[in-house]
């Protein structure tokens, strides 16, 4: 089977001259349709910059990356909203949630940017909420909602546009342990019922292993993912 990401020689850099930063050194790497992989690294081994890379944040400086065997450098503008809007969900740290809109509005936020009629949004929202245990919540303003119930409500934004991929960045790194396993299961959860492939960003050694495989991001170089055992 195709992978739906293949990186080859994927170089970036940031800044010029002396002040010049290699961010990521000749990347090899296939991430394949329905698995989880987490991209392990410290603060700086250029982990993020992967992500950002493989998700179409940011253009490579050097090397190719296709996505559904499409090389992206010939995509542009539109093109690449598409692909982010429609194949894309994210989840961050940060939860980045509008505060004084309910939950309701929050998810619905990639439909309305999608041209997404107004009674297809509503059946699709409320599904991720379903999906996520939330539905309750719908009209809860996200300033009413505990640090696990925020992160829900930016997973159930993730996938309501039911994306093929969902990059998760640091996705339980504002919650306690009790929380973060809960949503940590969440996730892996959708993995498997809804067979989206998830990108888990982390330095989290016991999140990483719950993965189907790990890459190690070491200043800017990625060394060969591992399996992890069953």
């Amino acid at each position: 089977m195709q992978p739906i990401f293949t990186a080859r020689g994927v170089h970036k850099h940031y800044g010029h001259g002396a002040s010049r930063f290699e961010a990521l050194r000749g990347v090899e790497l296939d991430v394949h349709e329905g698995e989880t992989l987490a991209i392990v690294g410290r603060s700086g081994s250029g982990k993020s910059t992967l992500m950002h890379v493989l998700a179409l944040m940011d253009r490579p400086d050097g090397g190719t990356l296709l996505f559904e065997g499409e090389d992206t450098a010939r995509l542009h503008g539109a093109q690449l909203d598409r692909i982010r809007g429609r194949s894309f969900g994210f989840v961050f740290q940060q939860f980045f949630l509008l505060p004084g809109r309910p939950v309701f509005d929050n998810v619905a936020i990639p439909l309305v940017i999608a041209g997404v009629s107004r009674r297809e949004r509503r059946a699709a929202v409320t599904d991720a909420l379903e999906h996520l245990g939330i539905a309750d919540k719908a009209g809860n303003r996200a300033t009413e909602l505990s640090g696990g119930q925020r992160q829900r409500v930016a997973i159930a934004r993730a996938i309501v546009a039911r994306p093929r991929v969902v990059f998760a960045d640091e996705p339980t790194g504002n919650l306690d342990t009790s929380t973060g396993a809960q949503v940590e299961d969440l996730l892996f959860d959708l993995n498997r019922r809804l067979g989206i492939t998830l990108v888990v960003i982390t330095h989290d050694a016991e999140l990483a292993e719950r993965c189907d495989r790990r890459v190690h991001v070491r200043d800017g170089d990625v060394h060969a993912a591992e399996a992890v055992a069953a």
